[in-house]
């Protein structure tokens, strides 16, 4: 009796083993074969499109140094090829990823002023245009010291006042801030950026009116309520930790609406007047 129990048992056990040999196998094999599947179904191109740099919350040197190792081995750059300072750009302004990651694939193209085209924009506008100094369509063009994406909020701001009003569609950011250079309006002595004067001189020679404004708030409302929009060169603070120009484009209920020309964030939401007057050094309003 304890003899057949001993098969029986001895038998159970043969066939539990060789039940979870086929079961585990198959699952081994599946998730194998899924594995295989997708990895040999994804492109190069997928890899990059789902590759965490895009993901990478930029708050440190360390983490824009990994943003930039990534995309370089994935693009076959030498890293060599991003200057220092640039790690330092994307640190203070994470909107600059996809311009300063592309950099060495433009650093020795030249686009010509008449190839650049902004009817697009202007058709979406809604009021003054948005432009941005590191739009890929000029950014990567030198402006002073640098490329226009670091250097050229100036001719930018003045560039979207002057499509709007003067109604045209070829006194691009590219095209002012050639203009700018040609009749000396960058600071190349102490490579300090745009002078002011390219808001007063220069604008008058391009066609425009400007007149200064105050700093009273009853100033800016009127100035913006005619449909003036106004060049504000800003000081440390929300905007810049040197100096930055900006457009005012309206007011309401205290509250200002800007184009910064280096943040899509900053531009998207709505300022307190009383929050900006401090950091505001100049502004200029501009009619025709």
């Amino acid at each position: 009796m304890k003899r057949n129990k001993l098969i029986i048992a001895v038998f159970v056990l043969m066939i539990t083993s060789a039940v979870t040999y086929i079961i585990w196998n198959g699952v081994y094999d599946d998730a194998a074969l899924a594995a295989s599947r997708d990895s040999s179904d994804r492109s190069p191109a997928d890899d990059i499109e789902f590759n965490d740099y895009r993901l990478i919350d930029i708050r440190s040197e360390e983490d824009a140094r990994e943003v930039i190792s990534i995309y370089a081995e994935r693009h076959d750059i030498d890293e060599d090829e991003y200057p220092d300072y640039m790690v330092e750009r994307l640190v203070s302004n994470p909107e600059l990823r996809d311009f300063v990651l592309e950099y060495p694939q433009h650093a020795d193209e030249e686009v010509r002023l008449s190839s650049i085209s902004i009817e697009e924009d202007i058709e979406n506008a809604e009021g003054v245009p948005e432009f941005y100094q590191w739009d890929k369509r000029w950014g990567y063009r030198t402006y002073g010291s640098d490329v226009m994406g670091f250097t050229g909020c100036g001719p930018t701001c003045l560039s979207m006042v002057a499509v709007y009003l003067l109604d045209n569609d070829y006194m691009t950011p590219a095209w002012v801030a050639q203009f700018s250079m040609d009749n000396g309006y960058y600071d190349y002595e102490n490579y300090s950026g745009t002078f002011w004067s390219l808001m007063t001189s220069g604008a008058e020679t391009l066609g425009l009116i400007p007149e200064e404004v105050t700093g009273e708030v009853w100033d800016i409302e009127e100035h913006l309520a005619n449909g003036e929009p106004i060049i504000a060169i800003m000081g440390p603070g929300d905007f810049t930790s040197e100096g930055h120009f900006i457009v005012l484009v309206s007011c309401e209920d205290g509250y200002l609406r800007v184009i910064d020309p280096n943040s899509r964030e900053r531009t998207a939401r709505l300022w307190d007047i009383d929050e900006v007057l401090p950091q505001i050094q100049g502004m200029w309003a501009y009619s025709v």
